[in-house]
This record gives C-alpha cells, sequence and structure tokens, in this order.
C-alpha cells in the first residue's frame, strides 16, 4: 500500500464531512445572529411607542393606565336611582 495514496484517501474521505458541517454551522450562525438582531431592533421599537405614548399622555395629561379607584362614569339612562 502506497502511504501518499492511504493519505489522499483520508483527506478525500474527511472534507466532504468538514464541508457539510462548516456550512451547517454558517446556518445555525445567521439563524441565531438574525434572530438577536430582530429582538434588539424590536426592543428598540417597543421603547420608542413606550416613550411615544407616555409624551402624548404628559401632553394631554391622561395616563395610558386607568386608575384604580374613583367612578369617572357618566351615570347613562339604564341607571336608576334605589327607591328606598
Amino acid at each position: 500500500m502506497d502511504m501518499n495514496n492511504y493519505w489522499f484517501n483520508a483527506i478525500y474521505s474527511l472534507v466532504p464531512t468538514l464541508l457539510v458541517g462548516l456550512i451547517f454551522w454558517f446556518i445555525v450562525r445567521a439563524i441565531i445572529k438574525s434572530d438577536s438582531r430582530e429582538r434588539a431592533a424590536y426592543a428598540k421599537y417597543a421603547k420608542q411607542e413606550r416613550e411615544a405614548i407616555k409624551r402624548a399622555s404628559e401632553l394631554e395629561g391622561d395616563s395610558p393606565v386607568p386608575q384604580v379607584g374613583g367612578d369617572d362614569r357618566q351615570p347613562s339612562k339604564t341607571d336608576h336611582a334605589d327607591p328606598q
């Protein structure tokens, strides 16, 4: 058996496996990086929206979240006083 032929066959048999593994690694890496970029972009967008809502509510004097307690609703025609 020729040693040059042995090493050539060994390398020739490992190269396809290494290339497929490398391609798989690049694909998974791209997916993970794109997911982290998307999460960062969404967090930035959500922060801007929260700030815009906060500024708008401060200008109007309203709170974006209803306050607990107190009944600020207007009486409707179906609200009746207790006859007792």
